[in-house]
């Protein structure tokens, strides 16, 4: 037994050989130590304080409650005029899926960016705002509006989904706590317009196609069915013209966040990330340099 605790003994004895060098090394280099801690914590205070703050703006939505008027439409189309296909015709009805699908494609993002005239905005450092012109004279290294709704769905816009209430949060992240807030608010606003004009123009293509049925038929019951089904479609045009809130009811609108409210950069985990960092150059080199 005592020729088995024997390594064991002396494999202690040398760990704790090694620690006490380890120890001395860093007591006799503790201002090298201290000096990369320094340095790391300048570095990190100036990138935290050099970054630009991101604040973030919300607005809180509910889906508007629009009536289903599928299954009626179907019904009317099977009773009077078996002869029409129902999806031929608009039933005015927007899921909150479909309304958000809208709002996160790449054609309403675009057509946003392109209105509000964003791209000067969106990408500021390539932009001469004395001139009005891009810095660069070379088209190639201009950004392109592939480039602002790439940079807009990714880094700007989130669209976040409360399935239990069915609420949905639209939040813009933006250098300009004003211009975060504006188009929060304003995304909503294109959004409801974009699709009540869009089931405006469906309903209105679907009296004219039941105009034309209703010029062919002689059928008396045939023309009192195409008259019920104009008279829906009349009534979902004349409630879209008087329904603002339409695809998303406004719960909470967004306000510009206060001045020191932002959300990027993290300056304390920035700087607590420095003093590791820093801490951990000092000791490596302390240990592993030559004596």
């Amino acid at each position: 037994m005592t020729g088995y605790f024997l390594p064991l003994a002396e494999d202690a004895a040398a760990n704790a050989a090694d620690l006490r060098d380890a120890w001395r090394r860093l007591k006799k280099g503790k201002a090298v130590i201290l000096g990369f801690v320094a340095a790391a914590l300048i570095g990190a205070a100036l990138v935290a304080l050099m970054t630009t703050p991101v604040y973030r703006s919300q607005i809180l939505l509910a889906p508007a409650q629009v009536e289903d008027q599928r299954g009626q439409l179907a019904s009317l189309v099977g009773q009077y005029a078996p002869g029409l296909q129902p999806g031929a015709l608009s039933s005015g009805l927007h899921s909150r899926d479909q309304a958000i699908a809208v709002l996160e494609s790449r054609r309403f993002t675009e057509e946003f960016i392109r209105s509000e005239a964003l791209l000067p905005v969106l990408f500021a450092d390539a932009w001469d705002a004395d001139k009005e012109t891009w810095k660069s004279g070379n088209p190639d290294d201009r950004p392109t509006m592939a480039d602002a709704v790439s940079l807009f769905a990714e880094s700007i816009r989130r669209v976040h989904e409360d399935n239990r209430r069915n609420l949905v949060t639209l939040q813009i992240d933006w250098t300009n706590p004003q211009q975060a807030a504006d188009w929060a608010n304003l995304l909503v606003e294109r959004l409801n317009d974009h699709l009540r004009n869009r089931d405006i123009e469906e309903a209105q293509r679907s009296i004219e196609f039941l105009n034309r049925e209703l010029a062919k038929s002689s059928v008396i019951g045939l023309q009192q069915g195409i008259f019920r089904l104009i008279e829906q479609q009349i009534e979902l045009v004349m409630l879209a013209n008087v329904r603002d809130e339409y695809a998303f009811k406004i719960l909470d609108p967004a306000v510009p966040a206060d001045a020191g409210d932002y959300v990027r950069p993290k300056r304390l985990l920035i700087l607590i990330v420095g003093l590791l960092l820093g801490l951990f150059l000092g000791v490596s080199l302390v240990l592993l340099r030559p004596e």
